[in-house]
């Protein structure tokens, strides 16, 4: 498996590694970092890599409301706009 770490509290990450998952694998790896509480500089960068493989936010933002509820969802609209 590759690894995709990214610093739950640094800024650093392994970009390469992300750009080679696909968006399902993005996805999860984006509900592991919010349920381990990662930083929010490493739930932007997996939610851009997401955004730049035409994942749909719409159905991101649905997904983690359902899965982790409102407060979370917001969090990551945040996120999103501010791309």
């Amino acid at each position: 498996m590759t690894d995709i770490t990214v610093e739950k509290s640094g800024n650093s990450t392994n970009g390469h590694a992300l750009k080679m998952l696909d968006p399902d694998t993005l996805v999860q790896t984006l509900f592991d970092a919010i349920e381990n509480d990662w930083s929010n500089n490493a739930l932007e960068i997996i939610v851009k890599e997401l955004s730049r493989k035409g994942f749909d936010q719409r159905q991101l933002l649905l997904m983690v409301e359902e899965k982790f509820g409102k407060q979370v969802a917001l969090k990551v609209i945040r996120i999103i706009f501010k791309q």
